[in-house]
């Protein structure tokens, strides 16, 4: 639900910066970094690579979801 409330960076950029920064909890200014950057580069493809508009929050998806998951499955196998 805050997912769908807030959009997919504002779930998965604080996700990502904890498992990159190893802290226990979301670093408030690492976390907004790592969001502008997803939305960037997520602009940026689909202003470049795509022949169509897309909206940035599905590419924003298809980019970090990928991440999340490796992430995690990292986490789990140690």
């Amino acid at each position: 639900m805050a997912t769908a409330a807030t959009g997919p960076i504002g779930f998965v950029a604080p996700q990502i910066t904890v498992r990159l920064a190893r802290a226990p909890s979301p670093p408030l200014l690492s976390s907004a970094l790592t969001g502008a950057a997803a939305v960037l580069v997520a602009d940026t493809l689909t202003r470049t690579l795509l022949p169509w508009s897309a909206p940035i929050g599905a590419v924003t998806s298809a980019l970090g979801a990928p991440v999340l998951i490796y992430f995690l499955w990292k986490a789990t196998r140690v």
